[in-house]
């Protein structure tokens, strides 16, 4: 509210803001099915901030860009029911899952990804159900938990495990997995814009440049991700699922600020498109394009400097060409170094108003207007 009336009024765009409530239990409700109710009926959404406790020690310090992926399951080892004073009559499966857990584990998965360190199962139960000390159990079972890097997929990482086991087993341990369901990927939103957006604006806030991290456990930004680029910015973890979760006010304060200092230059950059589709549209009046440019980036300056144009300017009467520019109708075959040279003009005339346009250098605004297509552009005026 603080930032609308700062800026005098509605900004050019939305916010939505999504509180789910069962993110902390098998989240097969809330955000899924809210994210797959606003695809149904066209929402699009550009990016994402979650707020997450993402920071480790102060406010500033981390950013979670991605987040591995998390399979369960449960291991079982069967063997025959006794009496302790008959062993030759049973088979404790005991000691035998004693060896899976100790082969399952030992062995790393890999050894971690450009983005992500390593996978690691972890066995975190252990139980015969047994409550009598002088029988040998039928059955002992296992839990575990993985959590897995963008070296594997659910289906890969539990056909490795599968094989591990099977060679761990051999001809005479009877054992199986029975896996969980999980809606848990690994997922990663590359640096790129929109991390330098917020790491920009933390760094304004608090003086830190935070580290872009894929560490921790699992959050709901594994279900944004399938819908728009998300990063996940919120305090500090200190105490999250404690008795007593806190944070201090000046943190909150200085969040506010961070969050407005993410939203700001994407309302302003949505203005600046309102204006050069304007712009664009004005120049499609007036002129006809028989040649498309090969790929934004290929846009030089007029003055054939190598490098990515800062601005197409289009103008001029009376015979006046673009200071600098190519001939008049610019042809492909005078690129430089392969790169296309825009040069706008329209032809002598004896009209005296003039229609100067300036187009941002904003190379992501040109890419929404210009296909791609092939080398060279040029125009003639509309009869």
């Amino acid at each position: 509210m603080q930032y609308l009336a700062d800026t005098g009024g509605e900004p050019k765009g939305s916010i939505s803001f999504l509180i789910t409530g069962d993110e902390e239990d098998i989240s097969v409700n809330g955000t899924i099915k809210l994210l797959k109710w606003c695809a149904e009926r066209g929402e699009k959404f550009d990016h994402c901030v979650l707020g997450e406790p993402s920071n480790v020690e102060v406010l500033g310090d981390c950013i979670k860009i991605g987040r591995r992926g998390s399979q369960s399951g449960t291991l079982y080892v069967d063997g025959v029911q006794g009496h302790v004073a008959y062993p030759h009559r049973a088979a404790n499966p005991v000691p035998d899952i004693s060896r899976l857990i100790v082969a399952l584990a030992d062995e790393p998965l890999d050894h971690g990804s450009a983005q992500f360190q390593a996978s690691n199962l972890e066995f975190t139960s252990v139980d015969v159900g047994n409550t009598a000390s002088n029988v040998i159990p039928g059955q002992a079972r296992a839990k575990f938990n993985i959590r897995f890097n963008d070296n594997h997929t659910q289906e890969t990482l539990r056909a490795l495990v599968e094989e591990r086991l099977t060679k761990a087993c051999g001809n005479r341990i009877r054992a199986r997995i029975v896996w969980e369901y999980s809606n848990s990927n690994v997922f990663v939103t590359k640096p790129g814009a929109f991390t330098d957006l917020a790491v920009s604006a933390i760094e304004e806030v608090t003086g830190r440049k935070p580290e872009l991290s894929t560490s921790g456990g699992t959050s709901d930004a594994r279900f944004i991700s399938s819908y728009c680029p998300v990063i996940e910015f919120g305090l500090v973890g200190q105490t999250m699922h404690q008795i007593d979760e806190r944070t201090p006010v000046s943190d909150l304060e200085k969040l506010t600020r961070i969050y407005r200092g993410c939203a700001g230059p994407v309302f302003r950059r949505v203005i600046a498109a309102s204006v050069i589709q304007a712009s664009v549209d004005t120049l499609r009046g007036r002129m006809t394009v028989e040649g498309l440019i090969l790929h934004p980036h290929q846009i030089q300056p007029v003055r054939r400097r190598d490098g990515a144009a800062g601005g197409a300017v289009a103008g001029g009467e009376c015979g006046g060409e673009i200071v600098g520019a190519p001939a008049a109708f610019a042809d492909p075959h005078q690129r430089a170094h392969h790169r296309a040279h825009l040069a706008v003009q329209e032809r002598a005339r004896g009209r005296q108003d003039r229609n100067c346009v300036a187009l941002p250098d904003d190379v992501e605004l040109i890419e929404r207007l210009l296909p791609a297509i092939s080398p060279g552009i040029r125009c003639r005026e509309r009869s």
